[in-house]
């Protein structure tokens, strides 16, 4: 969905492996992200250089160097209801929100980050955001504000267990961390609250008492999944367009695709609109891709989709 001007849906799918597991870099349409689960990828959502709004909803992303990039964005965006877990610690993580020099308003909520670098990175930021009700955890840093311009706010969190909690090292504008559980209640020790922010009005005790924004699957839904067997083996593109035929089926990307695969220039190169999503919605039909897709570490790549008018496009247009 990279460059993108449509509106777009991804919801309720799993991705693992690969350098990014979904692209909306420099897209100017408004989409939504829910449901997604994202592990083993480079990030998890790229959605750097973006124009239009945007929601990630309901999300849980393990193992993923950076979750979310929204660095350089320009569209309002919110994160809420996910979890970003790095069991590796700091080392493994490099951020869970990475949202440097973006100039729109946005918010993080009943959001889980724990074993980054950076939970989250607003260095440069120019307009107003929120981080409320949230959990920032074993990070290097919970909270990167330097640099910041417009009003900025951290609260009714916990924010422990992190090398520097919150960080408003040149911060033009005051950040207001007030009233968030610091591990004690006498409120953040030394390191914790740095440079032009007030982390005064502790909270007594922690608001959070588990992970927020997770839901997970019951026994049975988690042996259902991790007993997936026979997947089919997506080898070209003939393959991949072939998914559209079995909308509830399970695959498995067997190999790197590209412009040199078998298959490319009769289904993305020569036709006009390029690749036609799968999956497809209008008032009379509703046409979701309802089975597993897994990358398996692979790549998609040099996939072109020309659909200006239309909305929900995407590699899978409705799931």
């Amino acid at each position: 969905a990279a460059e993108t001007n449509g509106d777009w849906v991804v919801d309720e799918m799993s991705f693992a492996g690969g350098d990014t597991a979904i692209d909306a870099s420099d897209s100017t349409g408004d989409w939504i992200v829910r449901d997604a689960s994202i592990s083993d990828s480079g990030v998890g959502v790229d959605a750097s250089g973006s124009a239009g709004a945007w929601e990630l909803l309901d999300s849980e992303f393990q193992a993923v160097e950076t979750g979310v990039d929204t660095g350089w964005s320009t569209g309002d965006w919110q994160v809420e209801d996910a979890t970003m877990r790095w069991s590796g610690g700091p080392s493994e993580g490099t951020a869970g929100i990475y949202a440097p020099v973006s100039d729109g308003a946005w918010s993080v909520r009943e959001t889980t980050i724990e074993g980054t670098e950076s939970g989250i990175v607003a260095t440069m930021t120019s307009d107003d955001w929120q981080i409320a009700d949230s959990i920032l955890r074993d990070n290097d840093t919970g909270v990167l504000a330097i640099d910041t311009t417009g009003d900025w706010q951290v609260t009714n969190s916990t924010v422990t267990d992190n090398e520097t909690g919150v960080s408003g090292l040149g911060a033009e504008t005051e950040g207001d961390a007030t009233e968030n559980w610091w591990g004690d209640e006498d409120g953040p020790e030394d390191r914790q609250c740095i440079g032009n922010v007030n982390c005064s009005e502790p909270l007594e005790e922690p608001e959070h008492s588990e992970d927020i924004g997770e839901d997970p699957a019951d026994d049975e839904d988690t042996e259902e999944t991790d007993n997936v067997s026979n997947p089919t083996e997506i080898e070209n593109w003939h393959d991949l367009d072939a998914v559209r035929e079995d909308l509830e089926g399970d695959y498995v990307l067997a190999v790197d695709l590209d412009s040199d695969t078998d298959g490319y220039d009769e289904h993305v190169g020569d036709p006009e609109a390029g690749f036609e999503p799968i999956g497809d919605f209008d008032v009379n039909d509703d046409v979701e891709f309802t089975g597993t897709f897994d990358g398996d570490s692979h790549e998609i790549a040099d996939l072109s989709i020309e659909r200006p008018d239309e909305g929900e496009v995407g590699l899978f247009g409705r799931n």
